[in-house]
C-alpha cells in the first residue's frame, strides 16, 4: 500500500489573521518542488484546502478543482508523475491555525481508491501524525534557538504560563546566578528520492494572482 513514488508533507500555522507559514517536507521530483514554490501554489493546493476543512483521508481525484490556477496545479503534478494520490488531513487541538497533510503519490492511476484507502486509513493517519509531531518539535527547536532560550529559562516561562509568580517558580526550578525573574519571563514572547525542506511565509494581504 505504501510502495509509493513520491511523497509531500505539509505543515500550516496561521500565527494571527494576517500571516500564515507554510513548511514543506518533500520526497518528489526537485522540478515540482521549485514550481511549486514559484507559482505560489501553496496559496492555492486544492488538496491543502481540502485538509483544512476535512479529517477523512481521500483520493485526490476526489477533490474538486474549482479555479484555473488548481487545474494548472492538477497538470503539473501529473506530469511529475503525481497521478494517483492519497491525501490524508492531520489535525491538532488547535484546529486550522496548527494541522497538516500529507499526500502519497504513484504513477499508477488506479493504485488509490476510496477502498483501499479506507482499509489503510489507520496506518496513513498514523504516519501524518508522527510527521506533524516532528515539524512541531523541530518548530519548537527553531524558536528556542532564535530566541537563545536555555533549558532553566524554558522552566520558568512554563510555570510562569501556569500562573507562577518569581517566588514559586524559583522554588520549584531552585536558584541560580544566571536564572531570569519568572515575571520578566512570562513576557517573553511566546527527482524521486530527494529530500528537502521549504519553508514558506505568506502574508494574506497580498494578492493572488494565479488562481
Amino acid at each position: 500500500m505504501l510502495g509509493c513514488n513520491g511523497a509531500v508533507f505539509s505543515s500550516f500555522i496561521q500565527r494571527d489573521e494576517g500571516f500564515e507559514s507554510y513548511r514543506y517536507n518533500v520526497a518528489c521530483a526537485a522540478s515540482l518542488c521549485n514550481l511549486y514554490v514559484e507559482q505560489r501554489w501553496f496559496a492555492i493546493d486544492p488538496f491543502l484546502i481540502y485538509a483544512q476543512q476535512h479529517t477523512e483521508p481521500t483520493v485526490g481525484d476526489e477533490i474538486p478543482l474549482r479555479t484555473q490556477g488548481q487545474r494548472l496545479f492538477r497538470l503539473r503534478a501529473r506530469e511529475a508523475g503525481f497521478n494517483s494520490i492519497a491525501v490524508v488531513p492531520c489535525h491538532t487541538a488547535a484546529g486550522r491555525s496548527r494541522m497538516g497533510v500529507l499526500y502519497l503519490t504513484i504513477e499508477d492511476l488506479d493504485y488509490f481508491t476510496i477502498e483501499t484507502i479506507a482499509l489503510a486509513k489507520m496506518c496513513l493517519r498514523s504516519i501524518a501524525a508522527e510527521l506533524l509531531e516532528w515539524w512541531s518539535r523541530k518548530i519548537r527547536g527553531e524558536l528556542l534557538r532564535n530566541l537563545s532560550i536555555r533549558d532553566d529559562e524554558l522552566r520558568l516561562l512554563r510555570l510562569a504560563h501556569q500562573g507562577f509568580g518569581s517566588i514559586g517558580a524559583r522554588a520549584l526550578v531552585g536558584p541560580g546566578p544566571a536564572m531570569g525573574d519568572a515575571h520578566g519571563c512570562a513576557a517573553a514572547p511566546g527527482p524521486t528520492g530527494l529530500l528537502c525542506i521549504v519553508v514558506l511565509g505568506c502574508r494574506l494581504a497580498e494578492p493572488d494572482r494565479r488562481a
